[in-house]
């Protein structure tokens, strides 16, 4: 029994089962981190769309906005779910919208350019993160 200022509580009451099987925590963990990476090209399908309306949209502030608000919660996500490059190349993508907001100006050609460059930067980081993520798959028994 455990005293906390001469109260009796009961051993492990928090885990009356004791604490979570270590591989079972990291099957949860992998099945997250499974289901995020499964998650990504509809991700970067919404960035690709956003970066696409730039070039059509008379509002390009607003436009820009919402690529960053896109952006930004990819580059914020990544690392955690074990993306660390898409984390990167989404936070380099990031930093050159910020700029572009920050400058007040409307994207001209060149602008658009690098922002297209860093778009494929992050479609690189995504794809590479596709074919090196495989999901367990269950043996067969024969």
């Amino acid at each position: 029994m455990n005293m906390v200022r001469n109260k009796t509580l009961p051993q492990d009451s928090a885990y009356p089962d004791g604490p979570t099987e270590p591989a079972t925590a990291q099957q949860a963990l992998d099945e997250l981190i499974a289901g995020y990476v499964q998650r990504l090209p509809e991700k970067l399908d919404a960035i690709s769309l956003a970066t696409r309306a730039l070039h059509s949209e008379a509002n390009t502030r607003h436009a820009l906005r919402k690529l960053q608000a896109l952006v930004h919660k990819l580059s914020g996500s990544a690392g955690t779910y074990n993306c660390p490059a898409v984390g990167t190349a989404a936070r380099a993508y990031e930093i050159l919208i910020d700029t572009c907001i920050d400058s007040g100006a409307e994207p001209d050609s060149a602008t658009l350019d690098q922002l297209g460059k860093k778009l494929g930067g992050l479609e690189r980081a995504v794809a590479r993160k596709l074919s090196e993520h495989t999901i367990p798959r269950a043996r067969s028994s024969r």
